[in-house]
């Protein structure tokens, strides 16, 4: 048996993945998919997001700062996730 942790992708997210595959960006779209499979045993792996003004929602939350994979610079993209206690 595993210690695997549940990954929920929002519909918002899918819309989201979509676009950017559309766009020609699928390897970002494999470069999220691959944190999400990480997710699964490491739900810690992003930092803790801090409360600010018009996102007082995501307080809760973590991120992942991210880009596809070989690109320089910074990443211009964030996977966000909330980690929910199974009770």
């Amino acid at each position: 048996m595993t210690d695997a942790h549940r990954v929920i992708v929002t519909r918002e997210a899918e819309a989201q993945l979509s676009q950017l595959v559309e766009e020609g960006a699928a390897d970002v779209v494999l470069a999220a998919l691959q944190l999400a499979k990480q997710l699964r045993s490491n739900p810690y792996l992003g930092d803790q997001m801090r409360a600010r003004p018009n996102f007082a929602g995501l307080a809760d939350c973590r991120r992942i700062l991210f880009d596809a994979e070989g690109r320089k610079g910074k990443p211009r993209y964030r996977l966000v996730y909330l980690n929910e206690p199974e009770d």
